[in-house]
């Protein structure tokens, strides 16, 4: 009973603590509520922002499509090319033309954000080139009612 008091009291304590923060300085927000689809607050919401580990979430996105239709097995190779280990940090530094399983691949990717992976998975499911699976992530945006992703 002791135990379970401390919980709430503590769960209140964070709350009020979280409802007491300073506003966030983001220049770009926007908050939904999951349950409905509203949106609680925005701020620059339309603004034109670098997507960073977006299109990272898109690599993996297409990658598990991929799978789901025979085009990709978590044990497909993914090669480190020269442009992939060209990438700017955060990126794992693998030499070029280092293999790896895509199942490990996409861990490292989303784990590190590594840039130098997600680049070498996009060229491995664009069939060895880098720009069809670009076109590939804009045409799934488009189709997930995202708007200005490029």
């Amino acid at each position: 009973m002791a135990s379970a008091v401390l919980r709430l009291a503590g769960a209140a304590a964070l709350g009020a603590a979280v409802l007491a923060s300073p506003a966030a300085k983001a220049e770009v927000s926007v908050v939904i509520d999951v349950a409905t689809g509203k949106v609680l607050s925005s701020k620059n919401a339309s603004a034109r922002w670098y997507p960073a580990s977006t299109t990272k979430l898109m690599t993996a996105y297409l990658a598990l499509k991929a799978m789901e239709t025979g085009d990709a097995t978590l044990d497909t190779p993914v090669v480190m090319t020269q442009y992939a280990a060209t990438q700017v940090p955060s990126k794992m530094g693998y030499e070029p033309g280092s293999v790896m399983r895509l199942d490990m691949a996409l861990r490292m990717m989303l784990v590190k954000s590594a840039n130098d992976v997600a680049v070498a998975i996009g060229q491995t499911i664009g069939g060895g080139s880098l720009q069809p699976f670009v076109d590939r992530m804009n045409s799934e945006a488009l189709a997930l009612g995202m708007k200005d992703t490029h």
